[in-house]
């Protein structure tokens, strides 16, 4: 088993000898997604105490994650961001008893791409692994709100990206009255439903700029 040491002086596997499933996605519950197709996740054990070991699979097109001008040929890093963000939310769930409905809010992130030739598409959909390790937990009054988690992704076996999260949690409760509160602050009109109507080409959102 490979390990790396961060800079923030915590070692992570790189790979592991648990054998994880990708036949099917996890419960879409478990990390806040509406819709199967948005579930990256796959499988997931628990290594240690504080480590555990995640499966997921990347699709080799998506409807945002490949919304390019151009066609791309690596998995786009927000991709990546994505994968790490859905295992904060089921490592909390699964290990540490966070209630399912509670909300969650991510506080900081920090991406590092290890090497930029590993998210490369190939002909079948990219199997990653990630492996997280808990690097601090937030607690009020001897119940756990937050936690700080650094993890390691590969695709197809082969080092990708690192990335630390931080995050907590509370109440749908208590969630929605800030929400709320911050949205009557703006003078924000009430949320209305998505609109599916026609796309804008991409290129007529930026603002092209010509020379002298």
């Amino acid at each position: 088993m490979h390990r790396v040491e961060f800079l923030w002086g915590i070692n992570l596997s790189t790979s592991s000898e648990t054998t994880l499933s990708y036949a099917h996605t996890v419960t879409r519950s478990l990390v806040h997604r509406a819709a199967i197709c948005e579930v990256l996740l796959t499988d997931v054990a628990q290594l240690s105490e504080q480590e555990y070991v995640i499966a997921a699979q990347l699709p080799r097109v998506h409807s945002y994650y490949n919304d390019h001008i151009s066609s791309s040929t690596s998995y786009d890093p927000l991709l990546l961001v994505e994968a790490f963000r859905q295992t904060s939310i089921l490592v909390a769930h699964e290990f540490l008893g966070v209630p399912i409905d509670d909300k969650f809010v991510f506080n900081s992130g920090e991406l590092l791409v290890t090497d930029p030739s590993a998210p490369w598409i190939g002909g079948l959909p990219g199997r990653a692994e990630i492996v997280a390790v808990h690097a601090g937990l937030k607690h009020r009054e001897s119940v756990v709100i937050g936690s700080t988690l650094d993890m390691v992704l590969t695709v197809d076996g082969k080092e990708a990206a690192t990335m630390r999260t931080t995050t907590q949690w509370m109440p749908s409760s208590a969630w929605a009255r800030l929400r709320e509160k911050g949205r009557a602050a703006l003078e924000l009109t009430p949320v209305r439903p998505h609109h599916t109507g026609r796309r804008i080409v991409p290129v007529h959102l930026g603002v092209v700029r010509g020379t002298a």
